[in-house]
């Protein structure tokens, strides 16, 4: 992280200087998601359709930055799991996370789809057995649900 970081902005910080800027990141994060709209109807619109299959989200970040955006984004009362990251101790790409959601979902990992944008997801999802869909953008979701949807 700290290299990538460098390698943007040109300017080399050290983990502890990191770690004393993380505060100003989540407030940062929190009040960008707070000001956009995140999720699009049309997407809102689908997952509401979907009552009929277990949902969940799984996420690296922790509750606090993730599940005001998902009360918002009026998204969380439709998921049946969230794993969030302060509930694992082992981060993607470690398939520890979607084994996590997946026990509590009581699916074997065949039986689950998952949509993910990251390699270190990618990662994760098919270390847990599960059946993945690459995410490019998130323009996509809608068109990627709705062709695995039709088989």
């Amino acid at each position: 992280m700290a290299a990538s970081f460098e390698a943007v902005s040109g300017v080399h910080l050290s983990m502890d200087q990191l770690r004393a800027l993380y505060p100003l990141k989540r407030k940062a994060f929190a009040d960008e998601a707070q000001s956009v709209d995140l999720v699009g109807d049309e997407l809102l619109e689908l997952i509401k359709s979907l009552d009929y299959i277990q949902l969940g989200i799984v996420t690296s970040s922790n509750r606090a930055e993730i599940e005001p955006i998902l009360q918002k984004e009026r998204i969380l009362s439709f998921l049946d799991v969230v794993v969030y990251g302060n509930d694992v101790k082992r981060y993607k790409p470690d398939p520890e996370p979607y084994l996590l959601a997946l026990e509590r979902l009581g699916v074997a990992g065949g039986g689950a789809v998952v949509f993910e944008d990251s390699v270190a997801g990618l990662e994760s999802a098919r270390s847990a057995g599960c059946r993945v869909v690459p995410v490019r953008h998130p323009g996509e979701v809608v068109d990627l649900v709705r062709g695995v949807l039709a088989g």
